[in-house]
């Protein structure tokens, strides 16, 4: 299956993404204040970052609205969760690595992934779960 690939984000505004879509996942609408709580930075610095990702249209937002993934940005979220998710079970079940740190260095690596090895990886644990 060939995959189109969509611009790249940066790391931080990946992590941006991700918090908007586990917030709006959770709460149904994604504050600033919410936002810059689960980040653990200041309201200011999260509205920089999140007028950046409305440029990009990957998010809608109004000053003093909710905050919003657009269709665009819901599909990239998903896929930086996805992600996320299958790199960090790797690190924890194949290199045995504690969850913590297995989570924080997923998120750390995760944009240098290409979708051809996370399917390597992805299949690899597959194939280890049907052996047990």
């Amino acid at each position: 299956m060939v995959r189109q690939r969509e611009p790249r984000l940066t790391a931080a505004s990946e992590k941006y993404l991700e918090a908007i879509f586990r917030i709006e996942k959770k709460n149904g609408e994604v504050r600033v204040t919410d936002l810059a709580k689960k980040l653990g930075l200041k309201k200011g610095t999260v509205s920089g970052t999140v007028k950046a990702l409305k440029i990009r249209n990957v998010i809608d937002y109004t000053p003093y609205r909710s905050i919003r993934l657009t269709a665009e940005g819901h599909v990239m979220a998903k896929r930086i969760v996805r992600r996320n998710r299958i790199l960090e079970q790797f690190l924890s079940e194949v290199l045995n690595i504690d969850q913590e740190t297995s989570s924080t260095a997923a998120r750390r690596i995760g944009a240098g992934v290409d979708d051809a090895l996370l399917d390597s990886m992805r299949g690899w644990l597959k194939m280890k779960s049907m052996k047990k």
